[in-house]
Formats: structure tokens, C-alpha cells, sequence
């Protein structure tokens, strides 16, 4: 979820010269953040069935991270239609308003999402984490979408953890890791750690030099003092 501006954005992410893709993630080019899927392997490059099961895919593992998705889907645009209802923007900066003005809405959602996010956890318990090799960009990207937008904070957490251990090991893009860690911070806490998210605040004490170092690891570039003052005071 991370807000569902971000959402929405990342919803409709195009791919870009086989395997890269590109999103901004707000108004403005503070919180722009390119994702580049490591897919190297003439077989990782394959978009049909019968390839992806040689890499140890199945159907319906692809086929159910889609089924996610487009539930997912509905339940960002019922948190797009009432923020704008309300005058608020469906972004970051309108999940922490609409949560401070109808809690109840956003529990109703998390609920929903709950389950969402637990189907797509047990998947890749089963079936491994759904790198592009498995269940091709498509899957990947779908799969990302719903971890990078949860509104359950339980669910943001652990994926946040699984992405996290996959960016480790080079299997997974460390700069989605960014976007799934300041999700999941957003919804537990209303506060992000790398400076992805439109109008939503630093940790207290948090300098730019320690964001910039933070966002260097995971291979975001530099924010300026401007862009991190425009994020930490909405």
C-alpha cells in the first residue's frame, strides 16, 4: 500500500527493455525509485509455461499470484475512491490522514487485506519467493505490488523480512526492498525509513547523511536537504 498513489503507480508499472521497469512513486522526483530485475540467464528470460516450469515453476502458482493481485486490486481502489471522496490524495500523505479520520475504513481494508496477504504467504512458503525465474516479470511484478502495498502490518513485516533476505542473497531487487520496508514502517508506525513515500515522516533524530547512507546500501541515490524536508514535514 504504501499509500495508494505509490500503489496505483506501481500498479500499472510498464517493463522497460525486457526486464527493467521504472516508477515514480509521488508528484514529485524525491520519491522516484527504479527497480531493475537481475535477471541474467537465457532460461530467467523466458515468459512461457512451459519455460518457467523448467525453472521449477507451475501454473498455478502463477496463476494464483495473479487471482491476488487483481483482489489486491479492488481493495487499493476502495482506498483510492474514499480518500478522494474526502478531498484526500490517494497517496502515502492520505493514508495517514484517512487513518486518523476513519480508523474504522482502514481496519475494514486490513482485514481484507489480511487475508490477501496470507494466501500469498503461503504460496511462497510452498513454492520459494517469485523471482522472475519462477513465475516470470509479470508474476514477479505482480507478487511485489501486493508486498509493497499491504495494509496489514503484520503481513508488511514479514515481507518486508523475506525481501530483505532475498536482496541479500542477489536473488531479489534491493531497491523494492526499499519500498516494501517503508510500507510496512508506514502502517505500523506512519513513519519510512528510506524516503520513498510522499509526505510521511523520518524517525525522530533520522540526519540526511544517515537516510542517503541508508538509501545507498540498497542502491537508491542521494535525497537533497529540500526533498527530505518536503517528505518529513507533510
Amino acid at each position: 500500500m504504501r499509500g495508494t498513489g505509490r500503489t496505483l503507480l506501481v500498479g500499472s508499472l510498464g517493463l522497460l527493455l525486457g526486464l527493467a521497469c521504472t516508477a515514480a512513486h509521488a508528484a514529485n522526483t524525491c520519491n522516484e525509485v527504479n527497480i531493475s530485475w537481475a535477471v541474467t540467464s537465457k532460461s530467467a528470460r523466458a515468459v512461457n509455461v512451459k519455460q518457467l516450469e523448467k525453472n521449477g515453476s507451475s501454473p498455478s502458482y502463477i496463476n494464483a499470484i495473479k487471482e491476488i493481485s487483481n483482489a489486491n486490486t479492488d481493495i487499493l481502489a476502495r482506498f483510492a475512491r474514499k480518500s478522494r471522496a474526502l478531498g484526500m490524495s490517494a497517496n502515502d500523505r492520505g493514508y495517514l490522514a484517512l487513518k486518523r479520520s476513519d480508523p474504522q475504513f482502514i481496519n475494514t481494508l486490513r482485514r481484507k487485506q489480511k487475508d490477501l496477504d496470507q494466501r500469498l504467504f503461503d504460496l511462497m512458503v510452498h513454492n520459494g519467493m517469485p523471482v522472475p525465474q519462477k513465475v516470470g516479470i509479470d508474476g514477479a511484478m505482480s507478487a511485489f505490488v501486493v508486498m509493497a502495498n499491504t495494509f496489514d502490518p503484520a503481513y508488511a513485516a514479514k515481507f518486508a523480512e523475506l525481501w530483505h533476505s532475498g536482496c541479500a542473497k542477489g536473488a531479489l531487487p534491493c531497491t523494492a526492498y526499499a519500498l516494501i520496508e517503508d510500507n510496512a514502517l508506514l502502517v505500523r508506525a506512519g513513519i519510512q525509513q528510506f524516503g520513498t513515500g510522499s509526505g510521511v515522516p523520518f524517525s525522530k533524530g533520522r540526519s540526511l547523511a544517515q537516510l542517503n547512507a541508508a538509501r545507498s546500501k540498497v542502491g537508491l541515490g542521494p535525497l537533497s536537504e529540500a526533498c527530505m524536508k518536503s517528505i518529513a514535514r507533510p
